[in-house]
């Protein structure tokens, strides 16, 4: 049996000025980086096993050399090495243009959406900015559920980090997606598109009750705070405008183990197979009505 095979190099620097980074930011962020191009492999429809090798990093530095890997085994096969590295490339351009797509929205709907004739795709978004993407990269980022969690899932732990100011990905020299420090947090807002294919529900809960984990005392709409809700872990974004006045005129005063009473929304996808909605976990806090200390002596963010 013969075998093709090919292979290409990514390459991420995560912008830190220490030779030093956070392991779990590291690897997670790698980990939902290298699921996304998995994702991208199965919706091109080849036959390729792609391999995800990472190489040894160098001194001080954070740049993280991910050799890209594809075979095609066959019994007599007809494509050769070029073939694969086309379609390695191929992978690789949509991936970047689904990172794109979610820095260039920011979590808006588009303002247009328009096909060229050699089927690429223009997007403009609501600041008049357009970018070009693949027409792949565009379906997958309407479509599908693990690409657009990994995505989430992979820059809410770099936006964590202090220390990173930038983030990076380059492709044979060339830079296929950039984003500053600000364009991180972007990169956690929810998918506008995401869903319209398929059928969602936002179903309303009052008054509850969620005990403060993780507060976000620095207003960023896409930064999530950490709760508990009925005895399970949840990340929650807050909607609700004048709670962060409140918050910044210092009304408002948190502590571990606090209470915020509030109406949230939890976002519902149907399942066909099932005939049942199920929670895709995503919450939304739509208005804070109050707040409750713990019951006992309780250490203050400010």
């Amino acid at each position: 049996m013969s075998r093709a095979g090919g292979r290409q190099y990514l390459y991420v620097r995560y912008g830190v000025e220490s030779h030093k980074i956070d392991a779990n930011v590291l690897l997670v962020s790698l980990l939902h980086q290298l699921k996304i191009i998995q994702e991208v492999n199965k919706e091109l429809g080849e036959e390729y096993h792609l391999k995800l090798n990472i190489e040894a990093f160098k001194e001080n530095s954070f740049d993280v050399s991910l050799e890209v890997l594809g075979i095609l085994p066959t019994i007599a096969s007809t494509f050769g090495i070029g073939d694969v590295a086309d379609y390695l490339s191929k992978v690789i351009r949509v991936f970047g243009d689904l990172l794109n797509i979610q820095k260039h929205l920011n979590g808006e709907e588009p303002k247009a959406i328009t096909t060229e004739n050699n089927g690429m795709i223009n997007i403009e978004n609501n600041h008049g900015n357009v970018i070009v993407v693949h027409p792949e990269a565009f379906k997958l980022y309407k479509e599908n559920l693990t690409v657009n969690e990994s995505m989430q899932e992979a820059f809410e732990v770099v936006q964590e980090a202090d220390d990173i100011e930038f983030f990076e990905i380059r492709h044979k020299g060339e830079g296929i997606f950039r984003a500053s420090k600000q364009e991180i947090s972007n990169m956690t807002a929810d998918n506008p598109l995401l869903g319209k294919t398929g059928q969602t529900n936002l179903k309303d809960e009052f008054d509850v009750e969620l005990i403060v984990i993780k507060p976000i005392l620095d207003y960023n709409k896409n930064r999530k705070w950490e709760f508990l809700y009925n005895g399970f872990k949840i990340s929650a974004l807050i909607k609700d405008e004048k709670f962060f006045e409140d918050l910044v005129a210092g009304r408002f005063r948190f502590g571990f183990g606090d209470r915020l009473i509030a109406d949230m929304q939890i976002e519902q996808r149907y399942n066909e197979a099932l005939r049942v909605w199920e929670n895709t976990g995503k919450y939304y806090i739509v208005r804070v009505k109050g707040m409750k200390p713990r019951p006992d002596n309780r250490e203050l963010f400010n």
